[in-house]
């Protein structure tokens, strides 16, 4: 048996009981250079078990099969009729009908198909990437309204400040309190104003505007009055307005009009200007305009969503007056806020420099390295990587990803007396299950040049041992010839899910497995679309490979983040799944080079490693430059935030 003593693993044995999952990607970093202008940007399932209804596996060609299989759901809290047979699009628990959410056929005849029909909507996966399935936020950036109408006189600032309202003003003359309405101030040469609140993501919140406009009593066909509601690109206004989206009355033109950038993309007659109005923005980059007159019939429009973005009334007034005539103003406003789950919406990229006892790593350590994987435990961040048919454990922190974070290099080794490891270890994927102690799975090649995979063990003499046989072996399952880059999580019933990398005579494709105890075989799930979903070549993959699989629980659903090989180009796909079985693509390109020039990711990404971290997704990756592989490492936000599976 091959021991390594690893006194990280010690740390890592008592840092807490997360489960740890990494994917396995392959790749070489290159560690020469750094971008010094890149910068950084557990919900329980209820005691849900899988469920023991159902065949998932092939008894005759899977040994040691974990009883019945109808899959591992995701979060049976949020999908509570997951498993009562009830037909969704044609969708029940029985194997025969588990796709018909999932295979873009209207099965039951409703007119739509898969999450268009409202009886898919329920499932998790189904809200990954849509925009109106967001959760509203009880503390948001934005006011969540603006009433001015108990307010005296005319000075804007006290009013707000004492609603507890964020804001500044901008214009000459600048806003102004008119009859219990906001007027926005401007004159004939410039709009006036207010920003309401802090900046905002329209790529991942949802924005709901409500508003009363209140249409200037006297206003002839010269009169400039006009009151606006919207967003705009955070930052210095200008003398002119150039919003985002805005819904602007216009008295002169008796209209009432929908902005978008500086076209008017719809005009609504006055008749409807001192009703009640709604705008909403979405982040799949839709536009909604409604009102609350009978017989109004909702218009729908694009636009394109932006990371910054402020909240603002903008306009021109008369200059105000005790005994004039009212202006062009606004009433009650009110703002609903909600984040959504948007898989392209990424934030700030970041080159991760490559650390040795806190200093720039040396050649010798960092030259070979590839494979970067990531765990993370309470407030610890592992990593692992393969370098010359090892696996060096090291540890992630703001500052980069540190090599040696107890002072010496800490490897797993092949022992090269056992043929079916003697080719060396790549891929690793950590585990901290709930009950035993750490684990590191990993692909071995062995002298025949067949791809294994591998797991280590943390024993009771705080020593790693490399079990003496494959944790799988292709040879245990028939027509698979190759098995590598393992996924590992661990469900809470105890089970160990597993997917990778399979080869075939037919070509590549992804699989899951999973076990209940490490003295029994891995077991397959066939009888769901994910090997289809991700074959090589395939219409569905729409890539030449399908690879590096990286799974996490999050939002409510499985996220299986992938490397999309088209030629010798590079992006990172989603896909999602409810319980394991069922799959749907969520976005080929879900994370792609930057573009930009001189960039250490400019022409592509792979090799995903992704964490779930409370209402984040923290996603380490290889760069591609199109002359060597760095390690970045990004995040994004979202609302259904880790699920514990």
């Amino acid at each position: 048996m091959t021991r390594v003593s690893l006194a990280l693993f010690l740390a890592f044995a008592t840092a807490g009981c997360g489960d740890l999952a990494s994917p396995s990607p392959r790749g070489d970093i290159d560690a020469s250079t750094t971008d010094s202008d890149a910068s950084d940007a557990g919900t329980d399932l209820g005691g849900a078990a899988f469920s023991e209804a159902g065949a998932g596996i092939d008894a005759e060609a899977t040994p040691g099969s974990f009883m019945g299989f109808a899959g591992f759901p995701a979060d049976l809290s949020y999908n509570a009729s997951f498993d009562t047979g009830e037909a969704r699009d044609g969708y029940s628990q029985d194997p025969n009908t588990r796709l018909s959410c999932f295979d873009g056929l209207d099965n039951d005849a409703s007119m739509v198909a898969d999450c268009a029909d409202p009886a898919c909507q329920s499932l998790g996966s189904c809200c990954v990437g849509r925009g109106d399935c967001c959760v509203e936020l009880s503390s948001s950036p934005l006011p969540t309204s603006l009433d001015v109408s108990g307010c005296s006189g005319t000075e804007v600032g006290a009013c707000l400040t004492a609603a507890m309202t964020t804001f500044s003003s901008f214009g000459s003359p600048g806003p102004f309190l008119d009859r219990g309405a906001l007027a926005p101030g401007g004159d004939a040469s410039g709009d006036g104003g207010l920003l309401l609140g802090d900046a905002l993501d329209l790529r991942t919140h949802r924005v709901a505007l409500e508003a009363d406009f209140v249409d200037a009593e006297e206003c002839g066909p010269t009169c400039l009055e006009s009151v606006a509601l919207g967003v705009v690109p955070d930052g210095p206004v200008g003398r002119i307005v150039h919003p985002l989206v805005a819904l602007l009355s216009s008295p002169s033109l008796a209209q009432v009009r929908l902005i978008i950038g500086d076209d008017v993309v719809k005009s609504f007659p006055s008749t409807l200007a001192s009703s009640r109005w709604s705008l909403s923005l979405d982040p799949e980059g839709r536009v909604r305009v409604g009102n609350d007159q009978p017989g109004f019939v909702a218009f729908e429009a694009p636009f394109t969503p932006i990371a910054n973005a402020r909240l603002l009334i903008y306009g021109r007034s008369r200059n105000p007056s005790a005994t004039g005539v009212g202006g062009a103003r606004i009433g009650h406003v009110t703002v609903h806020t909600s984040l959504c789950d948007m898989p392209a919406a990424w934030g700030a990229r970041q080159a991760l420099p490559l650390l040795e006892g806190g200093n720039p790593a040396s050649t010798t350590l960092s030259s070979g390295l590839s494979a970067p994987s990531m765990a993370r435990d309470g407030l610890v961040t592992f990593a692992a990587f393969a370098r010359a048919g090892s696996i060096l454990l090291g540890e992630l922190s703001p500052d980069g990803a540190e090599l040696s974070p107890l002072g010496t290099p800490s490897y797993v080794v092949p022992d090269m007396a056992i043929s079916w490891q003697a080719g060396g270890f790549d891929d690793p994927a950590l585990l901290r299950p709930s009950s035993r102690p750490p684990e590191v799975y990993f692909t071995a090649t062995g002298t025949d040049g067949v791809e294994r995979i591998g797991v280590a063990s943390l024993n009771d003499a705080s020593e790693f041992a490399v079990a003496p046989l494959p944790a799988l072996d292709p040879a245990d399952y028939g027509e698979l010839l190759d098995v590598s880059e393992p996924s590992v999580v661990e469900h809470s019933s105890g089970v160990t899910l597993l997917l990778a990398h399979v080869r075939d005579a037919r070509g590549t494709h992804l699989e899951a497995f999973y076990r209940g105890a490490p003295s029994e075989a891995f077991a397959r799930i066939l009888d769901g679309n994910l090997a289809a979903a991700t074959e090589s070549g395939s219409e569905q993959a729409d890539a030449d490979d399908v690879s590096e699989p990286s799974l996490v629980l999050f939002d409510h659903a499985w996220h299986l983040y992938v490397a999309r090989r088209q030629g010798a180009r590079y992006s990172i796909g989603l896909l999602a799944s409810d319980e394991l079985v069922s799959w749907r693509w969520i976005d080929a390109d879900a994370f792609g080079g930057s573009g930009v020039a001189g960039a250490f990711d400019r022409l592509g990404a792979r090799s995903p490693a992704v964490e779930g971290n409370g209402n984040s997704v923290d996603l380490l990756y290889l760069g591609l430059d199109g002359a060597s592989s760095r390690l970045g490492r990004v995040e994004r936000t979202s609302n259904g935030g880790t699920v514990t599976p």
